[in-house]
This record gives structure tokens, sequence and C-alpha cells, in this order.
């Protein structure tokens, strides 16, 4: 916005369940696509929703969504634990759950998932947690699929953002700080394999 402040900003959420294993592609629920506003103070609201909703019309399937910030940090809630905690061990949510890794680490998670976005604004309610890992089965989360098929995976978008602004913030976070480095390991072995960085002998 510094660099635009007349600038009506967009943000959209897109929730997709699909996965592509040698060419088949598994597409297990309806997509859903949500775009909102990103608040400029610079600009009246009337005109940055009015822009927003232009995007939405009967040739697309896209929702407007008054309070996107919170859609984001609700689909960060699941993704910066279920998905993160998925690729480290490398089993699916089912498993998870069944070996008990929710009670010990992803419900733990996902409270300093809220505690960071209570820090930047938004109050995430603490039924989400619940609600997120009702909606589990046995799904293999994309970050994981990506480790499998040798792809750099979103460490910085997914979990990278979310600690930095908690250090900006002061919000104590350990369980989301451990997995974010965990993951970037994981990212620069990735690396490595694929020749974009080499390792002095």
């Amino acid at each position: 916005m510094d660099k635009f402040p007349q600038n009506v900003i967009l943000s959209g959420v897109s929730m997709i369940s699909s996965t592509n294993h040698g060419g088949i592609i598994e597409h297990e629920t309806l997509d859903s696509v949500k775009i909102g506003y990103f608040e400029n103070s610079n600009l009246p609201l009337e005109i940055q929703e009015t822009r927003c909703k232009r995007l939405i019309n009967k040739h697309n399937e896209c929702v407007y969504d008054d309070n996107v910030k919170l859609t984001r940090w609700r689909k960060l809630v699941y993704n910066a634990t279920l998905n993160s905690v998925c690729t480290l061990t490398g089993v699916d949510v089912g498993r998870l759950e069944l070996w008990g890794a929710n009670d010990t680490i992803t419900r733990k998670a996902m409270r300093e998932v809220l505690e960071i976005a209570k820090s930047n604004g938004v109050e995430v309610p603490e039924s989400t947690i619940e609600e997120m890992l009702g909606q589990m089965g046995f799904i293999t989360h994309h970050m994981l699929v990506d480790i499998r098929k040798g792809n750099y995976i979103e460490v910085e978008v997914i979990l990278g953002n979310a600690v930095r602004t908690a250090m900006r913030n002061g919000v104590v976070c350990p369980i989301l700080t451990l997995i974010y480095n965990l993951l970037r390991v994981v990212q620069m072995r990735t690396k490595e394999a694929k020749g974009a960085i080499t390792v002095p002998p």
C-alpha cells in the first residue's frame, strides 16, 4: 500500500482438495474461492467493496468475503499445522489423529496460530480448532504430495510469514517455530537434490 496508496488490494482464498499422481487427478471436494479486499484507509470502503464485487459474476464460482483476513487466518490454522506436521511425519491427517499427534502437537500449534492472528488484529474463534480437526479423513495434503514428488514446498508462505509476524508482535510460538525451521531444512534438502545449491565437501 505504501507504493500504491490509491489502489484497491484484493485477497483471494481458495480451497482445493485434489492430488495428481502419475497423471491421475483425484478431486475429492468442490473448489471454493472467496474474494475480499485488504482494507486501504486511503479509499472509501464502498469503492473497495464495489471493485471487489466486479470479479464475482455468473461466469465464475467466486464468493464475496466481507472478512477475508479472518478467512486467511482460518485457513492458516489448518495449513500451518496439519499440512506441515503431515509433511514432516510423512503420514496423512487420519493417521496423525489415530497415532496421537493431534493431541500432542497439532492442537497446541493451532492455538499458537490463533494467538498470532490476535496479535495481528484478527480474532479467530477457539472453536475453529475442533472444527478443523473434525474435517479430517485420510487425506494427503499438498505439501506432503510435493515432497513425495521431489518438488519445493510453500514453507515461507504457509509458515514463514506467520512466524515472522509472531516475532514482530512479540508472540511466543515454540511449536510453529520448530515446525518452520524443520521444514526449511526439508526445503534445502530438495534444493540440493535439484542442484539449486551445493554443499561444500
